[in-house]
């Protein structure tokens, strides 16, 4: 079990790619001069959630638990996304 974290400014998987089990305990979304807006998906296919942000002001989304994402977990930013950052731990497979 890898425990971690991770920070994207592009789109792309929390964890390695495609097919990595992920749980996701926390996601901070930081934005720019507008508000971002920034999907999580199951294998970039299904929406878990979506996070909106506040105009240059990050926003924190916890999940008490963990938020399993069995097909790895995949974040989906937009162009007023500064940063995102994913507390995780990769599940065994």
């Amino acid at each position: 079990m890898n425990i971690g974290s991770t920070r994207l400014t592009a789109d792309g998987y929390v964890v390695g790619a495609s097919g990595t089990p992920t749980r996701v305990f926390a996601v901070i979304v930081k934005s720019t001069g507008t508000a971002a807006v920034v999907a999580l998906e199951n294998a970039a296919t299904t929406e878990y959630d979506q996070i909106n942000g506040t105009i240059s002001q990050a926003v924190v989304r916890q999940y008490p638990g963990g938020l399993l994402f069995p097909g790895g977990c995949n974040v989906n930013l937009d162009g007023n996304t500064s940063y995102v950052t994913v507390l995780y731990v990769k599940e065994p497979t």
